[in-house]
């Protein structure tokens, strides 16, 4: 299977954990169904944990195991069958253990690539493009001399899109970005006129372009929308 198959099999396991967690949760709210969200959200941690063990093919990788370890003590005390109190006493052991993980993934150089993607858009340019990100990163650097738009996604991901290259179209441009548990960087030519619709649950949108702002006449707008995580527009 390729690393790209295996970054879609992600994206849908992702995506239908998100889907089944929240239908549970209107079920729960309309009476149908006894799903209290409080005691367990903490199975998307460990989900998410254990995709980026496997599709990075990291076993050791500690940011995998934050999330797993991290979900586990949320899951068992939120059943009452750990206490906090316990938590501190062990949390010396934790530091240990993630410490050790460190040590083995230097000692045994687990350098997998994951699904980390790059992209310095080879000949013909296109004026339009889409990438997606699950457990991985995108770095693109568009060249399009009339850029006409795109769409970016990233799940526990990022992002950094290079325009520095790049010119708009005559009418302009629209570039969607959607960040959840990651973060996507923008870096624009101070010459652009940009429009920036920001959305933000639990996320920071930060735009530190020096570029004019203007919400009609030729322009990049920018459709900036992130869940638990942040999109930086820089210049």
């Amino acid at each position: 299977m390729t690393d790209k198959k295996k970054s879609h099999w992600g994206a849908w396991v992702v995506g239908l954990l998100l889907l089944a967690v929240g239908v549970a949760w209107i079920l729960n709210n309309i009476g149908i169904l006894d799903f209290p969200v409080y005691k367990w959200w903490p199975l998307v941690l460990i989900v998410f944990g254990v995709l980026y063990l496997v599709l990075r093919r990291r076993i050791f990788a500690p940011i995998g195991w934050f999330l797993i370890v991290l979900g586990l003590i949320f899951l068992l005390t939120a059943h009452d069958i750990v206490r906090w109190a316990l938590i501190w006493k062990i949390w010396p052991v934790i530091l240990v253990f993630f410490g050790l993980l460190i040590i083995i993934q230097r000692i045994i150089g687990d350098k997998a690539s994951g699904f980390d993607y790059i992209d310095e858009e080879p000949e013909p340019v296109s004026d339009r493009f889409r990438g997606s990100s699950v457990f991985g990163g995108i770095t693109k650097k568009v060249k399009s001399k009339a850029f006409k738009g795109g769409i970016i996604y990233t799940v526990f991901g990022g992002a950094d899109l290079n325009f520095h290259s790049a010119g708009l179209d005559d009418k302009g441009a629209v570039l969607d970005l959607f960040s959840t548990f990651g973060g996507i960087t923008i870096r624009l030519p101070k010459m652009w006129v940009i429009e920036v619709r920001p959305s933000t649950v639990f996320g920071g949108i930060t735009n530190w372009t020096s570029n004019e702002e203007q919400t009609s006449g030729k322009r990049l707008i920018i459709n900036a929308t992130t869940t638990f995580g942040g999109i930086t527009i820089i210049n």
